[in-house]
């Protein structure tokens, strides 16, 4: 092989590299945050204002929202009682996200359900 086709090669290697990372960062995600019962925690019973990464979401009982994202990595924060809440977390590629409040609240692992964005 000449030095051109290998530095032809590499090239198209380079921007499908790129192509996928490019993928993987710009990838828009809905994070649904519910304020329901889930479990045995019941729901709360005020008006929440939860910021998912920049989008400020107004979540009373009973009731889901939903912020559109972009990227892998994003973080949840609110107040309650007195005490602000934030965590963070990932989502998969060709994945949305359903955040259950009452279930952060209280620390159960479960809080985050991962659905497939193709149903």
């Amino acid at each position: 092989m000449n030095k051109r086709l290998i530095i032809r090669l590499m090239f198209i290697i380079a921007l499908f590299l790129l192509g996928v990372l490019l993928f993987n960062i710009g990838q828009q995600h809905k994070v649904f945050v519910d304020n329901k019962t889930f479990k045995n925690y019941n729901y709360i019973n005020e008006t929440l204002e939860v910021k998912v990464d920049d989008v400020i979401l107004k979540v009373r009982k009973k009731s889901r929202k939903v912020a559109k994202v972009v990227g892998p990595k994003h973080k949840i924060t609110f107040e309650y009682n007195g005490k602000i809440i934030e965590k963070e977390f990932k989502i998969p590629i060709n994945q949305d996200v359903i955040i259950n409040i009452p279930a952060l609240i209280n620390g159960d692992n479960e809080y985050i359900e991962y659905k497939s964005m193709r149903e």
